[in-house]
């Protein structure tokens, strides 16, 4: 079972975990999710293991700040500024087409978000890159709230933050890749 350790407490050993190739377990504004570094192909898998993802589902990153987006994403619709300055930061993924220096496993597009969990946003940019950041449950199954449902219910995290009770649902996924907004998942932000 992996460890947990109160947030603030477990950052330095959070960078480790991450700049090893680990996976944390960390909360967001919405649930518990799963941060593993996106350009290391073993994180990665590591991800998928942990979770009994398929293959050529890909995953969200998350950044600090939207200048961290810049090399990741291309080709940024209108509909971006608008909905990135009235959400961000918060409980809104975007997918816009992938640029030159998103991630391996992103397929054309990539999903991206600015957390508005505080100190998700402090471990990522201390970090200095965006992570992985997924829901912390197994594909298909109910995303964890708690840092004691990360424990029991997955293996092969490496680390939890503990940041209390996390208040879900997920985020909301609207795709802005094909030039006609288009939602993919409905969560927190609601039309």
């Amino acid at each position: 079972m992996a460890r947990i350790v109160p947030f603030e407490r477990g950052l330095e050993e959070a960078l480790e975990v991450l700049g090893s190739g680990g996976v944390v377990a960390h909360p967001t504004e919405t649930v518990y999710g799963l941060g593993a570094d996106p350009w290391d192909p073993e994180a990665v898998e590591k991800v998928r293991r942990i979770k009994g993802r398929a293959e050529g589902k890909g995953f969200i990153l998350v950044v600090s700040e939207v200048g961290m987006l810049e090399g990741l994403v291309d080709e940024v619709p209108e509909a971006f500024q608008v909905l990135s300055e009235r959400f961000w930061p918060g409980p809104l993924t975007l997918v816009l087409k992938a640029g030159p220096k998103a991630p391996f496993w992103c397929e054309g597009t990539v999903a991206v978000r600015v957390p508005g969990h505080e100190g998700l946003r402090k471990l990522i940019a201390t970090f200095g890159r965006a992570i992985i950041s997924t829901s912390a449950n197994l594909s298909g199954g109910k995303p964890a709230e708690t840092a004691e449902e990360v424990a029991r219910n997955l293996e092969g995290v490496d680390l939890i933050l503990d940041g209390g009770r996390c208040s879900g649902p997920p985020s909301t996924i609207l795709d802005l890749s094909s030039g006609r907004p288009r939602i993919l998942r409905l969560g927190r932000i609601r039309p």
